[in-house]
């Protein structure tokens, strides 16, 4: 509904707020002057690059902003008619999980490590509902359930750590609803989640706030899931809002050249190889993000706009209505105000999230067999895959969280021991190498791991821990190592003084950047890449896709691309390989899988993927059924339990990866003879 036609009362309003944080090297104004309204069973989308102030405006929303550093300068932020500003900590308590609840970014550093997952959602049903240990334990299991948990009953006596990624945050979103919130801020739900889980999660949502009124705040890079999901959004830059407006009109007609700017960073299927088969280079938006304590004058963004005059760079612009119900703070609106044509592929998958990994073989073959480990029963994570990647290769894998994925990038840099199967690296087979052994082929390979927060030593600066493998191998003198420490931050989008902040000073974004560079740092022959892309902003992403395609070039090297966001893997990936619960289902080039995909698995995921165009109309397969459990899987085809061409022999018999057409290996029995 447009918001000028709404005769009903905004649920939340925010005015002028101005979240400022104090620190040695000055004021940080995280948030300077925001202001919004939201309306009840609204849908408002705020996007922007990392460090924007997008998490920070939610973060002051619910009080949890540690008080020093962070302070309101100024501000109001009324809760159907309450300033939140004005309330202790006690009355928060009663809103914070109950009218107004959040999913955080990061499953892994917000779930307590030693409760159990059950533990903690009961928990806040018994203190917000006030209901038995008993009955919120079958509440937390029905949400476990709601959002497609397997075997909800075992899930909830589990720790975050035995969970895959894509399952924390799941369990992080059921924890978010089980008190039917009025408002539910989402800050990047759906990073961690593969496309068709995705798929679950944002129909979840959707009927949330159709059944029960309920307002969402979605904060998000993934420009995709916001045509999906959005009503309006609302466009930050360095702190403040530049662009507002409905969903299909900024879409379609961006009045700020930042807006138009993430609009054309976006990797968009099918759009990636040119006629010739060449790769197409993603457009960037140069520069980086101005540092938010000096005080600028002018527009903020006028050093990266091309569009950029005098006046943009003396004065800086106010909010103002150009267009009905669409607002800009941009000088030059009228220069650039065309629609934004958006052609529609035929197959759009919209979900960035980018992994390389490098080999410096002529063919460096991984066979690998079966991993068992657990008390409960063997798990099955990787059961008989076999690949090769040769010199300048990308090979992309995908599939849902849990499918054996990032088992299968630890196997090849010897982080886990085989069952059986083999790993070669340069001819040499290191599956059966001892520590020592091994340690000179460390420097051949570097992984960038899905969790960065996990992954970065906080006891470190940032320089440090880009120059730290560097001083291990030994890679030059002090100097040298220094100069390519402050290339490498300039590479990835940093700026030099970056090198002196530690990691809990970054954002989510800034820190996955910062894993990339340490990773970059002593030019590895293979990088094994889990989800490197995931938690970056589109025009970041789009420069750190670019980065490593450029690397790959310049070096020759070969890359193993985990992700579950198929538009980054096609726009990276020469070969795509396609995992289903530890098996490879079906392996071929990046052109031909998205025009003729094989396995029913494969449709399903590229049928999956949000379209970044609110007009876009797709037919998508919803799979019904949970994924096959790891521990037991089911005999026969392991995808026979949710495929909708299921016949008699995909219940027994197992199918074999085999090549139906030249190069293209395919693992059904819809594609064998007879």
């Amino acid at each position: 509904m447009d918001v000028a036609t709404r005769t009903d009362s905004p649920i939340l309003q925010i005015k002028d707020l101005r979240t400022f944080f104090d620190t040695r090297d000055g004021i940080v104004r995280a948030v300077n002057g925001v202001s919004l309204e939201l309306y009840p069973g609204e849908t408002l989308c705020i996007v922007g690059e990392s460090g924007c102030g997008k998490s920070v405006t939610a973060m002051t929303i619910l009080g949890l902003l540690p008080k020093p550093p962070a302070r309101i300068e100024s501000g109001e932020i009324l809760f159907q008619g309450t300033d939140l500003l004005k309330l202790d900590e006690q009355e928060m308590r009663a809103i914070r999980g109950n009218d107004i609840s959040m999913i955080f970014q990061e499953p892994m550093t917000s779930l307590n490590p030693v409760l159990t997952i059950g533990r903690q959602i009961s928990e806040v049903i018994s203190l917000h509902q006030g209901v038995s240990n008993r009955v919120a334990r079958d509440r937390a299991v029905e949400m476990l359930d709601r959002v497609r948990v397997p075997d909800p009953h075992q899930r909830v006596n589990e720790y975050p750590h035995q969970l895959s990624g894509g399952m924390r945050q799941r369990a992080m979103i059921a924890m978010a609803l089980s008190c039917n919130p009025k408002i539910l801020i989402a800050d990047e739900p759906s990073t961690a989640l593969d496309v068709t889980i995705q798929a679950q999660i944002l129909d979840l949502m959707r009927e949330l706030r159709d059944d029960f009124g309920t307002s969402i705040i979605l904060i998000t890079h993934d420009l995709g899931v916001v045509a999906e999901m959005g009503e309006r959004v609302l466009v930050m830059y360095a702190g403040g809002k530049v662009e507002e407006a409905s969903v299909e009109e900024l879409f379609h007609y961006p009045l700020h050249p930042y807006s138009e700017g993430l609009m054309t960073s976006v990797p968009r299927l099918n759009e990636s190889l040119a006629g010739d088969g060449d790769r197409v280079r993603l457009q960037e938006i140069p520069g980086m993000v101005p540092s938010l304590i000096e005080q600028i004058p002018g527009c903020l963004f006028a050093p990266r706009c091309s569009y950029a005059s005098e006046k943009c760079n003396a004065e800086s612009p106010q909010l103002a209505e150009h267009r009905k119900q669409h607002y800009a703070a941009c000088w030059e609106s009228s220069n650039f105000a065309h629609r934004l044509e958006s052609p529609t592929p035929p197959l759009s998958l919209q979900l960035a999230r980018k992994i390389f990994y490098r080999c410096g073989t002529p063919r460096s073959t991984l066979t690998c067999g079966k991993v068992c480990w657990r008390k409960r029963g063997n798990v099955y994570a990787v059961d008989g895959v076999s690949f090769d990647i040769a010199r300048g290769e990308t090979l992309g894998l995908v599939g849902e969280s849990g499918c054996g994925k990032s088992t299968v990038g630890r196997l090849v840099l010897r982080l886990l021991d085989l069952t059986a199967g083999e790993v070669h690296l340069k001819g040499v087979n290191i599956s059966g190498l001892t520590r020592s052994e091994i340690l000179p082929y460390r420097r051949e390979m570097q992984m960038v791991f899905q969790d960065p927060y996990s992954s970065l030593n906080p006891k470190l600066s940032a320089g440090s821990l880009v120059s730290e493998p560097l001083r291990n191998f030994k890679q030059g003198s002090s100097a040298e190592i220094d100069q390519r420490v402050q290339m490498l931050f300039e590479r990835v989008g940093f700026k030099r003084e970056a090198m002196e902040r530690y990691p809990h000073e970054f954002s989510g974004g800034q820190r996955q950047r910062l894993g990339i560079a340490r990773a970059l740092a002593v030019n590895p022959s293979l990088i094994v890449a889990d989800e490197p892309v995931s938690a970056l902003d589109v025009s970041v992403q789009a420069q750190v896709i670019n980065l490593l395609i450029d690397l790959q070039e310049e070096f020759n090297l070969a890359l193993l691309f985990i992700s579950h966001d198929l538009a980054v893997v096609e726009h990276v990936s020469h070969r795509i390989a396609v995992m289903y619960v530890g098996k490879l289902v079906e392996i071929t080039d990046t052109k031909t899988l998205f025009k003729n995909p094989l396995h029913p698995y494969t449709e399903a995921l590229l049928s999956a993927v949000p379209v970044p165009d609110p007009r876009a109309i797709k037919e998508k397969i919803i799979l019904k059924g949970d994924v096959a459990s790891p521990i037991n899987p089911p005999s026969g085809c392991r995808f026979h339990t949710r495929c909708p061409h299921v016949m008699d022999r995909c219940r027994s018999e197992d199918p074999v990866l085999q090549e139906k057409e030249a190069g293209h290996r395919v693992a059904c029995h819809l594609h064998e003879p007879g």
